[in-house]
């Protein structure tokens, strides 16, 4: 895994970064925004040019029927294929849909194409395939499942990857597998399987979910095992500090609970910490690219532009469009190509003038 797979989500393509060629599993309760992702992504992905094939398993009709619906509205019908079953097809059609669309993208991946699979979900199939194997009178295992069912998965998973073709030309398949949990139990037994077999996974946190950020994803529970090795440096930086500067963020709001006097410094920590939160807050239909995602950064962490939800809203909205300008890209462009993120830093201070005229915000 040495390329990047930019989902357009801000928060994934920074703190839980993934490549192409892997294999991410999506964890959440249901109604927690998995979905909702899921689109955005692949919506994100055939826009740079990649097959999408969304396996809908054993998914209400009107479920099928918005995915189909959102590839209308975002004119990517032509390059994205559903496959689906619904609650009342026989339970062998319901266990034959992962493996239909893996097959489909492997005809694509043969021509030299680069393929994203959804399979949502893959609880619903280890259910249908529960129900086949005690209809042939099979010996259930644990939780009533058959004992082949950790292999059933695997040999799906595995045909995902980067591959080197005839002539020496490089395709991937790329899986995001999605899983059911209840109340945010990540120890199920369907749940630990595709855990062990995935390079990672990505939580949606109902409670987050509840408090209103989206996408709602727990960042200390979600890993990726391989993402990080196709970030550039200064995403890996990025990264890093993020994620350090979180962690005191969280640890420093818990202490403001008790009601302890808070001086300056801390103040600012909590305010940015809210910021980078607020900048996260993305709606599905809107992709950031990474060179606009590393510029807000820029901008919140230097606090030069208006931070109430409103104002970041604005600056990010503007952001985008302007990047989409021609003219304007090589001022992104240049940003994105620095090693470091306190070389980002500089640059952006030193063009703020050019950044916030783009956002339309006024400088603090």
């Amino acid at each position: 895994v040495k390329k990047p797979f930019l989902t357009g989500v801000a928060i994934v393509d920074t703190m839980v970064p993934l490549g192409m060629g892997q294999k991410e599993l999506i964890l959440g309760d249901r109604k927690s925004g998995k979905t909702s992702f899921l689109l955005s992504t692949i919506k994100n992905q055939v826009k740079q040019g990649a097959i999408a094939i969304y396996a809908g398993i054993g998914k209400r009709k009107s479920d099928i029927k918005k995915v189909e619906d959102f590839f209308a509205e975002e004119g990517i019908i032509d390059n994205a294929i559903i496959v689906a079953t619904t609650p009342y097809d026989s339970p062998s059609l319901i266990y034959a849909t992962p493996y239909s669309a893996i097959t489909i993208a492997e005809y694509f991946r043969d021509n030299g194409g680069d393929v994203l699979v959804v399979l949502d979900d893959l609880s619903t199939h280890a259910r249908a395939y529960l129900e086949i194997s005690l209809l042939a009178k099979r010996f259930p295992g644990r939780d009533s499942y058959p004992g082949d069912i950790f292999h059933t998965h695997a040999r799906i998973m595995e045909r995902a990857g980067n591959f080197v073709l005839e002539g020496g030309k490089e395709a991937s398949i790329t899986v995001l597998p999605v899983a059911e949990v209840v109340e945010g139990d990540l120890t199920g037994y369907i749940t630990t399987n595709l855990m062990s077999m995935t390079d990672g996974h990505i939580f949606f946190d109902s409670n987050i979910y509840y408090e209103g950020r989206r996408p709602a994803i727990n960042i200390p529970l979600s890993v990726t095992r391989v993402g990080r090795q196709a970030q550039t440096q200064l995403l890996r930086n990025i990264n890093r500090e993020i994620g350090a500067f979180l962690t005191l963020y969280e640890r420093v709001q818990n202490l403001s609970h008790f009601g302890a006097e808070l001086n300056a410094t801390v103040k600012e920590t909590i305010a940015t910490g809210e910021s980078v939160y607020k900048f996260f807050n993305q709606h599905f239909n809107i992709s950031i690219p990474p060179q606009v995602q590393v510029v807000m950064f820029s901008l919140i962490w230097l606090n030069l532009i208006d931070r109430s939800d409103t104002g970041l809203e604005i600056a990010k909205k503007k952001l985008v469009e302007a990047y989409t300008q021609d003219v304007n890209k090589p001022l992104f462009d240049q940003g994105f190509e620095k090693k470091t993120f306190n070389e980002l830093l500089g640059y952006v201070s030193m063009n703020k003038d050019k950044f916030l005229s783009l956002c339309k915000t006024e400088n603090n």
